[in-house]
């Protein structure tokens, strides 16, 4: 959790910590939630977007070559005039395995100038085919069978979310099951 009101210094401590935990139990994938690093910044969305080579991002990358781990979050992204909500899928060397930016955004998203993904890559590593989807993705049917069409074998789903949690396990499990049923689909066509 961050403090409430928190800074991005703040957060981003709490995930570096998170990181080295992580390593330290040889943990090889770790999920961090959706937009941990600027949760509960009050500062406009431009101030808390940043481009994938800021300078700020560097302490995490140096945290996840550190403790030998592929690790995705997702932030703010800002390229080219325009705000993404992005995953990132870091590789244990600290370089960018890939990047996924949220295709179903919420309304409160729109109405604050984030734009739309478009893709749905899907990562090879050492540890299997990774793809990446976040949190209000879990409502769409078109999520998992797009990435299970490119052969992912693991997805990485940060989200914000809803604290109740039923609500979301309803999500993974219907989620799943687009996988499983695509993959009976396939084998009878």
């Amino acid at each position: 959790q961050t403090p409430s009101p928190a800074t991005l210094e703040a957060n981003r401590q709490i995930m570096i910590e998170t990181i080295r935990a992580a390593g330290e139990k040889k943990i090889e994938l770790l999920c961090l939630s959706e937009n941990f690093i600027d949760r509960n910044v009050s500062r406009p969305l431009e101030e808390r977007a940043f481009a994938l080579d800021a300078p700020f991002l560097q302490p995490l990358r140096t945290a996840i070559q550190q403790a030998k781990l592929y690790c995705c979050f997702a932030l703010h992204e800002r390229t080219d005039g325009k705000i993404y909500t992005t995953a990132l899928l870091i590789g244990p060397d600290g370089a960018l395995v890939g990047r996924y930016r949220k295709r179903h955004l919420t309304l409160s998203e729109l109405e604050a100038g984030v734009t739309r993904g478009t893709e749905s890559p899907v990562f090879q590593t050492p540890l299997g085919k990774i793809g990446m989807a976040i949190c209000w993705d879990v409502w769409f049917p078109d999520t998992i069978p797009d990435l299970a069409a490119q052969g992912a074998e693991i997805v990485c789903f940060p989200l914000a979310g809803d604290p109740d949690q039923p609500h979301y396990d309803h999500g993974w499990r219907t989620r799943a099951s687009d996988r499983s049923e695509e993959r009976r689909v396939g084998k009878e066509c």
